[in-house]
């Protein structure tokens, strides 16, 4: 009996050795509605939502390895929702938070009587990249979430290779002279990011003078971490996928270096200079 035990065990052993991809488990990835009695529904379902859900949550368990939340990218239909996501580590998983209440702009929201894509795209440190899809309805008459009657299939592989993510762009949109003799100075620029800006510095002499930060979607000027009481001088416009600003500096050395530090919500960063001679009289 014990020689049979350990030939079935050698037997399976052999077999794991010999096509190890079969011994890696698709990870489970779920969509869940917690406040709806913790309904779930699989990867790519088509699921019909009652009016006035306000959030929804994206589930990967059994990933192969822990999730990068950096690599994190959320996604309605096409329109990144990364500012409007609550991301919390599971142990080899991820449990993803998206709320649709966070703003106002019928964007960020989902769309009342069409078909509504929620992507999610992840890699973990062993740069296996994880994706969910979910096609959502919004059903004035429904008290519960359901499957839709009709499904999309789901492709034949969820895992993909590892996406690259872009730093944001900045550019200065006015020229400046190599020298000059004012004391103040119209600094221009333009801040573009697909994923979602976070936060701006503009910086002289390597010292911060001044921050903008994205607040629901909208930029909030700071000075020295602090929302300014008065109005600050120059214009700061736009909105989380692109920023354009006209501020003032002033120039307090004979060589002047500004620049713009900027950072978008996956942590990516750039930053840009420009060198401005300023004579003694």
């Amino acid at each position: 009996m014990h020689h049979r035990t350990r030939l079935a065990q050698s037997i399976l052993l052999a077999a794991v050795v010999a096509c190890p991809e079969r011994a890696l488990a698709q990870p489970a990835v779920q969509l869940r509605l917690p406040a709806n009695g913790d309904v779930r529904f699989e990867n790519f379902s088509s699921v019909v939502l009652p009016a006035g859900v306000t959030n929804v949550e994206v589930w990967i368990e059994g990933a192969l390895g822990d999730i990068e939340l950096s690599s994190v990218r959320v996604r309605l239909n096409e329109m990144s929702m990364t500012s409007f996501v609550s991301l919390n580590p599971l142990p080899r998983g991820l449990r993803a938070i998206v709320s649709f209440s966070a703003t106002l702009r019928p964007e960020y929201n989902l769309r009342p009587s069409a078909e509504n894509l929620l992507t999610l795209e992840a890699a973990d440190t062993g740069r296996t990249s994880y994706r969910a899809q979910f096609y959502l309805w919004v059903d004035e008459q429904s008290r519960a979430p359901r499957l839709a009657p009709t499904q999309h299939r789901a492709p034949a592989e969820t895992l993909t290779p590892p996406l690259l993510h872009k730093p944001p762009t900045a550019r200065f949109t006015s020229e400046w002279p190599a020298s000059t003799t004012e004391r103040i100075m119209e600094l221009n620029a333009e801040v573009v990011d697909a994923e979602g800006l976070r936060r701006i510095v503009i910086e002289v002499n390597n010292k911060d003078v001044e921050e903008v930060v994205l607040e629901n979607e909208q930029p909030v000027r700071k000075k020295n971490g602090w929302i300014a009481r008065g109005k600050l001088p120059g214009t700061v416009v736009g909105d989380g996928r692109k920023v354009m600003l006209s501020i003032p500096v002033t120039l307090n050395k004979e060589l002047n270096v500004v620049a713009i530090r900027v950072e978008n919500v996956l942590g990516l960063r750039t930053n840009i200079n420009r060198t401005v001679q300023r004579p003694k009289k």
